[in-house]
């Protein structure tokens, strides 16, 4: 059964005539990663705004009518999971897609989030066993099993509620001590936005090290330096470097948007703007540039996919100091299998799981001591 269904939403996606539902931030970056071969969207659908999106009509929802039918590809996932089935059921179109099923059939080198295994065999029921059992409480299991469901059942998990972006680095949300931090280090920094989650906690670090290695991406944290402020850094660096497992020579994809990335080494058809880069791992850099850096740190890593080599490459710096981790799991297999038993193999830690988007996307993994101490504040 589940094969026929993955050969039928790959015939799907193999047409040629697509509406977009939703004209967020969401339908704006997929009309600018759209492949240059097949067709743009003939219209956009949203329930509110009107006018244009990148060029493209935006019609509202509610009275688009179209003879033949165009495949229909979701661009909005903050809806409620009965919200996304009666969409599709009055459109007339029984198999939901995403606009992330579309790239990840078209351009998987470039943007990797759809992911789907629709026929898992029995070792891979055991590992997502293995990395279920990693977790602490029962609000990241439930977590866990939406993305499973839609990841290995292709079914939409109806009593899973999106949590608030505003929550997405919350540290107060977790059983850890607030107050300060002696260095963050902002793996995949894009906009400074970390640190407002920080400051918003009340937190302070005395170093804040941001990497951002696309250049549009840079050149916003270099604009945003002012939201560190809060947080009374003595030392602020935001480095152009492309963190990994390994210091080697890879092709970075960019162009300023969340789905810059380190393309896969197998890679053959690399579309759009990209450039060499050297690579480092994050304990060579605290080697080389600060061997002094000790006591209580935060790591975050959204980085698009490599988030599982960044870690490897600073096990040391893990099994050394402990740090509290934010991580990503949504962009591969590989980190949603992967970096909950790698972190309970090095021991010392309790580990959570926030959903704060549907289809498996928005999984932000956190992972602290178990002798951290919840704050009185």
């Amino acid at each position: 059964m589940m094969e026929t269904l993955d050969t039928r939403i790959r015939a799907m996606l193999s047409g040629s005539h697509f509406v977009l539902i939703g004209a967020g931030q969401l339908g704006e970056m997929a009309i600018s990663l759209w492949p240059s071969a097949i067709s743009l969207p003939s219209v956009i659908l949203d329930s509110n705004r009107t006018g244009q999106c990148r060029g493209i009509d935006i019609i509202k929802l509610q009275e688009y009518r179209a003879v033949p039918a165009p495949v229909f590809l979701l661009s909005a996932f903050k809806l409620r999971p009965q919200e996304v089935t009666d969409i599709f059921a009055r459109l007339g179109q029984d198999v939901i897609l995403t606009v992330y099923d579309f790239f990840e059939q078209h351009c998987p080198n470039k943007f990797s989030n759809g992911w789907r295994c629709l026929s898992p065999n029995s070792d891979k029921w055991s590992r997502l066993d293995s990395a279920r059992e990693c977790f602490a409480d029962e609000r990241s299991l439930g977590v866990l099993d939406a993305s499973i469901d839609w990841r290995y059942r292709r079914k939409l998990a109806m009593d899973f509620e999106c949590e608030p972006e505003s929550t997405k680095y919350d540290l107060r949300r977790y059983p850890v001590k607030l107050g300060a931090y002696d260095a963050v280090f902002d793996c995949g920094a894009y906009d400074l936005s970390l640190a407002g989650y920080l400051s918003a906690a009340g937190l302070r670090t005395k170093l804040y090290v941001a990497f951002e290695p696309d250049d549009i991406s840079f050149e916003r944290c270099m604009a945003a330096l002012d939201s560190l402020a809060p947080l009374t850094p003595e030392m602020v660096l935001v480095e152009k470097i492309a963190l990994f497992e390994d210091d080697a020579n890879h092709i970075f994809l960019e162009g300023g948007l969340l789905s810059s990335r380190l393309a896969p080494k197998s890679s053959k058809e690399l579309p759009g703007s990209k450039k060499s880069i050297r690579t480092m791992t994050l304990d060579g850099y605290i080697q080389k540039f600060h061997p002094a850096c000790k006591g209580r740190i935060l790591l975050k890593l959204h980085v698009e996919g490599a988030e599982f080599s960044v870690l490897r490459g600073a096990e040391t710096l893990i099994r050394a100091a402990k740090p509290d981790i934010f991580v990503n799991l949504s962009h591969d297999e590989t980190s949603l299998l992967e970096i909950p038993p790698f972190l309970r193999a090095i021991g010392g830690y309790k580990i959570y799981l926030a959903g704060h988007s549907l289809f498996g996307e928005g999984l932000t993994l956190f992972a602290t001591q178990f002798s951290k101490e919840v704050s009185d504040e």
